[in-house]
C-alpha cells in the first residue's frame, strides 16, 4: 500500500509538469496531458472523465499530427475499455491503433497488437495472420 501512494503520488506531479509544459506550448503537450489525465482517471476509477480524457487526447494527436501518439492512445483506450468490459468500443480502438501504428512505419508494433488482442478479437479482426492489421476504421465515441 505505501507504493500505491508513493506512484500516486508520482503521477500527480507529472500531471503538474505536463501542465505547466502544456501552458508554455500547448501544440506538443496538449495530447500528451490529456492523455496522463486519462490515465489518472482511470486509476482512480473516474470512468467517465478517463473517457472523455482518452477521447480528447486522440483528437489532439490526431489534429496536431502526432500519429505514433494518436496511435499509443488509441491501444491504451482499447486496453481501458477492454478492462471495462466493453468489448466493441475496444475493438475500434484497437483495429484505429494499429491502422496509425502501420501509417507511421511500425508494422511491429502493430503486429504486436494484433498477437496481444488476436485471441480475444480474432473473430472480430477477421485475422488470419497476425501481421494482416491494416484496415483502417473511424474510432468510435466512448458511451459513458
Amino acid at each position: 500500500m505505501a507504493g500505491d501512494v508513493r506512484y500516486q503520488e508520482r503521477g500527480v506531479n507529472a500531471l503538474a509538469l505536463m501542465n505547466a509544459w502544456s501552458i508554455h506550448s500547448e501544440w506538443n503537450f496538449k495530447n500528451k496531458l490529456l492523455l496522463l489525465k486519462a490515465e489518472y482517471h482511470f486509476t482512480t476509477r473516474d470512468i467517465n472523465m478517463a473517457a472523455k480524457c482518452y477521447d480528447e487526447s486522440i483528437e489532439a494527436a490526431k489534429s496536431h499530427k502526432f500519429i505514433h501518439e494518436e496511435a499509443m492512445t488509441n491501444e491504451l483506450a482499447g486496453i481501458f475499455l477492454t478492462e471495462l468490459g466493453k468489448r466493441q468500443e475496444a475493438h475500434s480502438y484497437f483495429k484505429q491503433a494499429t491502422a496509425c501504428y502501420k501509417k507511421w512505419g511500425a508494422p511491429v508494433v502493430a503486429r504486436r497488437i494484433a498477437a496481444t488482442i488476436g485471441m480475444e478479437f480474432r473473430t472480430e479482426l477477421n485475422l488470419t495472420d497476425p501481421s494482416d492489421v491494416g484496415v483502417h476504421v473511424g474510432v468510435e465515441k466512448m458511451l459513458c
